[in-house]
């Protein structure tokens, strides 16, 4: 039974240049409305239950109009207690009182913001519909609405960009107590964005030059790093939600562009917003071993063998991941240097 839920907000009021998520951008409140009723009608199917987490996601799930958004997390008040980890991500610039009402209201507890960059021409290049005061001043709210767990996304590895651009972003978030997560992610350039249609071409060595400065500066300033991509202040602030993911929990997706994984099935959701098919995928051993390696390696404290399920992953694997791993006292397979993570997994492959 999956203790994790994760629903997709696809309307963003506009279209970032490397984004790939499904979104649809300026969607009129009709269309919106009529999404919401069928995450509802999902959300009803949902056996009444505590939900270790929930994430609402995107897309930008606070474009949705005030009275849509307190349907929707009326609707999922049934499903949490004062331990599920509930999420939102938001973007800066449409952040308002009114909304952090809302949040407080219905238990959300966990704020994900997406910063993605710190250097204002940049944020313009790409498309972003803010500028580094409206991050500052989104971070601020939050922190006066007495927000506990607020994490912030950036991307590294722009052409425009570099290092004196991202000890910027670190001192930001070294020096700002509210903050206590942070992820880096690459730029990538995915098929489905508008870079990929100009032909962008990232300079590799740069982007992991860049990775290599950031886990240098944020170990130097005491963050603790946990995934591969993200670090924290303090343990409590560690992702539930996406721990799930990487631990290979259960988790249910609800939402065009959402996925999701029950019972050893894979499933996402494609097609219109009037019409959205769900599309599954049975896993056979190899799928679900490679999984269990793939995401679990992932985390810095590594895979628990004392899972059986995982255990029979790594005896599924043993030969073929040779040397690159480390079993450690308490029975935990871990990558000997995660940054190297996609050369261990090429070897599965």
């Amino acid at each position: 039974m999956f203790k994790h839920l994760y629903i997709h907000i696809p309307f963003c009021n506009s279209i970032c240049t490397f984004c790939d998520f499904v979104r649809f951008e300026k969607c009129g409140e009709k269309v919106k409305e009529k999404y919401v009723e069928y995450l509802l009608s999902e959300i009803k199917k949902i056996p009444k239950g505590k939900l270790d987490s929930i994430y609402l996601g995107g897309g930008t799930p606070n474009s949705l109009p005030l009275k849509m958004m307190e349907k929707l997390l009326e609707s999922l008040q049934r499903l949490i207690n004062k331990d599920t980890e509930f999420t939102i991500e938001l973007n800066p610039e449409l952040l308002t009182q009114a909304q952090c009402d809302l949040f407080i209201k219905y238990q959300i507890n966990r704020i994900s913001l997406g910063a993605q960059i710190m250097n204002d021409k940049v944020l313009k290049i790409y498309h972003r519909a803010h500028d580094t005061k409206k991050i500052k001043s989104a971070v601020n709210l939050l922190e006066k609405n007495n927000f506990q767990n607020i994490s912030l996304d950036f991307i590294y590895g722009f052409n425009e960009m570099g290092e004196k651009d991202l000890k910027k972003e670190i001192n930001y978030i070294t020096n700002c107590k509210a903050i206590k997560h942070v992820s880096f992610y690459s730029l990538e350039v995915k098929e489905n964005s508008i870079i990929a249609k100009q032909n962008y071409e990232l300079n590799e060595q740069k982007v992991e030059d860049e990775f290599a400065f950031i886990i240098d500066e944020l170990k130097k300033n005491k963050w603790k790093r946990y995934e591969v991509s993200s670090w924290t202040k303090n343990k409590k602030f560690v992702s539930k939600h996406n721990i799930g993911y990487w631990n290979t929990e259960e988790w249910r997706g609800i939402g065009i562009g959402a996925f999701g994984y029950e019972s050893k099935t894979y499933y996402h959701y494609e097609g219109k917003l009037d019409n959205i098919s769900k599309i599954e995928e049975k896993m056979n051993d190899y799928d679900f071993y490679f999984q269990i390696i793939s995401m679990g390696l992932r985390l810095v404290e590594g895979i628990n063998l004392s899972i059986p399920q995982n255990q029979k992953a790594y005896e599924y694997f043993k030969q073929k991941i040779g040397s690159n791993v480390v079993i450690t006292k308490n029975n935990f397979l871990k990558a000997k240097n995660i940054n190297l993570l996609n050369e261990i997994l090429i070897e599965l492959l």
